[in-house]
């Protein structure tokens, strides 16, 4: 955890510095916003938690697997 704290801690410091050389009015609305992203964000991944199953053979494929020969290494 300290790793990851150490990993994370520069973007986390640029990103508060940033909102300091944002102007007034735009992080006004980035305020004004954020609680309406979280709510969006929050609803997809219910969503997306909700439905899983019904996709859990994302990886199956509609065509029929090939079979691909490997040769043998050649001994020495």
């Amino acid at each position: 955890m300290a790793l990851f704290g150490l990993g994370t801690f520069p973007i986390m410091l640029l990103v508060s510095y940033a909102a300091s050389w944002c102007s007034f009015s735009f992080s006004r609305y980035v305020t004004k916003a954020t609680p309406w992203i979280s709510a969006a964000l929050a609803l997809f991944l219910i969503y997306r938690g909700a439905f899983m199953n019904i996709n859990a053979d994302c990886h199956k494929h509609s065509h029929p697997p090939t079979m691909v020969e490997c040769s043998k290494p050649e001994t020495l």
